[in-house]
């Protein structure tokens, strides 16, 4: 072969080489792209379902923190400064939706009253986390606020529900005998969530409420229901005073702590 031909060849040979390599690299580009991708889409259905799964939480907590005012005057809220709120999410709403600072609340979501004994979240003065009970063990309060119920509408027997409420407020006095405990109504919800399902119903609520009311009589306990001011024609709470159709948002949370202030513990 003469030395021009095998030029050629090498040049040839080379060119071939550099074609496989790049083709090869552009395989795994494109690998690495679709790859890329299926992760993204992936990843975006994961972000979207814990969004559903907590919606009813974060719709809420979005619409109550951006009001900044409080109901009622700085010496009105004063009433609420040696005040305790115990309860579950829609206590937690009030806090936020009124920028209450000078209680304590003691509130989680999903919180209710056959958890509150071992749920151990709740900052203690002496330092650490522990139960409602451990925190009133440390710290004193002259009043105490309670809502529960609805974590508990599912519940099969109502007089369990009763019961076990009868039971945290009994613990309570045991506790700190000279408190005055308010026990708050279970709020209506909206009638389009009331007619989504069979749990989240007013017409459960309204039969729970009486039964609620009557322990609270029995146990010397205050018992409001501030779902006075805010039911619609219909005993509902209006479509525009919840997010989610549960949770209040910062007006209405705002018609809570005016009620509150209103039914004051005579001496």
């Amino acid at each position: 072969m003469k030395r021009g031909e095998l030029v050629i060849a090498v040049v040839l040979l080379a060119a071939i080489i550099v074609v496989i390599i790049f083709r090869d690299k552009i395989d795994l580009y494109t690998y690495f792209e679709s790859s890329s991708e299926i992760l993204s889409e992936v990843s975006e259905e994961s972000e979207e379902s814990v969004v559903i799964e907590s919606e009813l939480s974060s719709e809420a907590v979005s619409e109550v923190v951006s009001s900044g005012e409080t109901s009622g005057s700085e010496g009105e809220n004063s009433y609420l400064n040696d005040a305790v709120f115990i309860g579950d999410s829609r206590m937690q709403g009030l806090q936020l939706g009124t920028g209450l600072t000078n209680a304590t609340f003691l509130a989680e979501r999903g919180l209710s009253v056959d958890k509150l004994e071992d749920t151990a979240i709740f900052p203690l003065p002496s330092g650490g986390t522990g139960t409602v009970y451990q925190v009133l063990q440390e710290q004193s309060f002259g009043k105490a606020y309670l809502m529960f119920g609805v974590n508990e509408l599912g519940w099969i027997y109502p007089e369990v529900f009763i019961e076990d409420f009868r039971e945290i407020v009994q613990q309570i006095k045991a506790l700190q005998p000279n408190i005055v405990i308010y026990v708050n109504a279970i709020l209506p919800v909206t009638a389009s969530k009331s007619s989504d399902g069979d749990v989240y119903t007013n017409e459960k609520i309204n039969a729970w409420n009486p039964m609620l009311r009557q322990m609270a009589e029995e146990e010397g306990c205050i018992f409001l229901d501030a779902g006075e001011v805010m039911r619609d024609e219909t005993g509902a709470l209006p479509e525009e005073a919840a997010t989610d159709g549960v949770h209040l948002t910062a007006e209405y949370c705002q018609k809570w702590l005016a009620y509150i202030l209103d039914h004051k513990a005579v001496s």
